[in-house]
């Protein structure tokens, strides 16, 4: 297991979501403290541009996965399509959005993945 704290990248319409900011300031306290560095995962048709509005916002590096099957959400592409870098990676935490697409998307795949979930977190202590 590494010491990368992982972000799920919520977008829509080309864009990222506050939450992305949100878990990405969350991420980087996080990491603050136990030196790890934070990961951005952008899943979409076209990953690239979107992973690129992420400067400055606290990531040390962005994994793009891009195809076609992820151009609108849908939860089984993007599980499987994470947890298949997840699993190369073996971050020490993943976060994921508090949101409708967010708490399906979690929950799949901690099953998907044979791990827990903490699910709705305000805070976190690392």
């Amino acid at each position: 297991m590494s010491n990368e704290i992982w972000v799920v990248v919520e977008h829509g319409k080309g864009e990222v979501r506050p939450v992305t900011r949100e878990l990405l300031a969350r991420a980087k306290d996080m990491t603050a403290q136990s030196g790890g560095k934070v990961v951005a995962l952008t899943l979409a048709k076209d990953a690239a541009p979107i992973a690129a509005q992420l400067g400055g916002l606290g990531c040390d590096e962005a994994v793009c996965v891009s195809d076609p099957e992820l151009e609108r959400y849908r939860p089984r592409p993007f599980v499987e399509a994470s947890g298949a870098v997840i699993r190369k990676r073996s971050p020490a935490a993943v976060l994921v959005g508090a949101t409708t697409n967010g708490r399906e998307f979690a929950a799949m795949l901690a099953a998907h993945l044979g791990v827990g979930i903490g699910s709705d977190c305000l805070e976190v202590e690392w």
